[in-house]
């Protein structure tokens, strides 16, 4: 209902939903923030505040760009797959063995993919010699384009732009992400940890790196009723009062 699903698919093809829980994500990142902020307000004035956090909202938010040009323009944005809005070349491009993505949409940056992909003469096509020429002629751009860089693996094609300073990364599985030694031991983006009723398990870990106070992940989420008794007990219930309500059929 945000939008966010009517700019996301293919050109022309169906609408798609991301594929992650964004919205969940994004507003209890909202959320945190705006406790952060109350209690700094909190510590100047005394007073506390309500927070108010819709995940619709976040959504809504995240699509600030694409509202920006409906509310300048009068233009609804539509899905266009791996495209970018205002700038080309910017899509998923076909490897040998891969897909990668590539962002070239600043004239600098043009020249050099011009280079690296063998076709200095791309560069004075008239079709591709300004960003809203190269927008307009987006479809023959990336034909081009997907022509050179399939002829090449991934890795190659990564080494040589990554040189040339431009914006290129491989399209990763999430095997591939949850095996890869930057994210799963440098970064430690994935802990072992255990559960009640799994044993070990390994599960995705807090993201925010800090010097001093690094969060980390300490347990599993909870089997339903769990800490039942812990809670109660810490709020003064007696053995008998809990065996009593669980009999009851209350817990």
């Amino acid at each position: 209902m945000s939008g966010l699903m009517s700019v996301t698919g293919s050109t022309g093809g169906e609408n798609v939903r991301c594929g992650a829980s964004i919205a969940d994500i994004m507003a209890g990142q909202n959320a945190a923030t705006a406790i952060l902020a109350a209690l700094h307000h909190r510590v100047r004035t005394g007073r506390g505040q309500w927070i108010d956090i819709a995940l619709m909202d976040a959504c809504i938010t995240a699509l600030s760009s694409m509202n920006q040009i409906y509310l300048t323009t009068g233009r609804v944005p539509q899905a266009k797959g791996n495209t970018f809005e205002a700038s080309a070349p910017g899509n998923s491009y076909p490897a040998s063995d891969g897909i990668l993505v590539i962002s070239a949409g600043q004239d600098s940056e043009w020249h050099r993919l011009c280079h690296v992909l063998g076709h200095a003469e791309w560069a004075e096509d008239p079709r591709f010699l300004t960003v809203d020429s190269r927008v307009a002629h987006r479809r023959d751009l990336d034909a081009a384009i997907s022509a050179e860089t399939s002829r090449r693996t991934v890795q190659e094609l990564l080494d040589a732009l990554l040189e040339a300073r431009l914006p290129a990364a491989p399209v990763l599985h999430i095997d591939d992400v949850a095996s890869d030694p930057h994210f799963r031991d440098a970064r430690q983006m994935f802990a072992d940890v255990e559960h009640p009723v799994l044993g070990t398990v390994r599960i995705t870990n807090e993201c925010i790196k800090m010097s001093e106070t690094s969060p980390y992940i300490r347990s599993c989420a909870p089997l339903l009723g769990q800490h039942n008794r812990d809670i109660l007990a810490e709020l003064g219930y007696r053995e008998q009062d809990v065996e009593q309500l669980e009999r009851a059929g209350v817990l």
